[in-house]
């Protein structure tokens, strides 16, 4: 992956997409944080996460089929549910997290794009952050399960054990 990335970085590569409505053909370069955004959706879906080993190793050969069929479907695709979004922004991060986000980012393979469109979108949604005490310690008595998943891309198991602290009748 890290080979294939600088490699986006030092040379982007120009595909031809089709506009799904107008057949129109148009071409477009995709650089180093193009992909690192398309591996992080990649991570995000189950059906996906397994195509990144061949993804990876086509583009390491200059093949970038894979990588047009996957922003072809991204480019044609409608966003009908804003919902996900909006709960990331209400949910935020508090000010030493995201500079505990900024530093980290710049040592990891995907950057900070694995983070995007957050928190700078988030003004774009007109969505309020609701502030540290929301992100505050949650604590139950009640019988709670917890489920998580080293696959999860998105929401590390480390998120479930951290707020397990404050659930003393909790199974994770």
């Amino acid at each position: 992956m890290k080979s294939v990335l600088d490699k986006f970085e030092n040379e982007p590569v120009t595909i031809e997409l089709t506009d799904s409505k107008t057949k129109q053909k148009f071409k477009v370069k995709i650089g180093k944080y193009v992909l690192q955004g398309i591996t992080t959706l990649m991570i995000g879906t189950t059906d996906k996460i397994s195509l990144l080993p061949i993804f990876y190793y086509a583009l390491s050969k200059g093949d970038t089929s894979l990588l047009t069929q996957l922003i072809n479907r991204l480019n044609n695709r409608t966003i009908s549910d804003a919902t996900s979004s909006l709960m990331d922004c209400a949910s935020g991060v508090s000010k030493e997290r995201q500079e505990q986000i900024r530093r980290e980012a710049g040592e990891t393979l995907l950057g900070d794009a694995i983070n995007f469109p957050f928190p700078e979108g988030c003004d774009v949604w007109g969505s309020p952050d609701l502030g540290d005490s929301y992100r505050s310690q949650v604590n139950s008595s009640v019988p709670t399960l917890l489920i998580s998943g080293t696959l999860d891309g998105f929401t590390p198991v480390s998120n479930a054990e951290e707020v397990a602290k404050g659930l003393p009748n909790c199974y994770l």
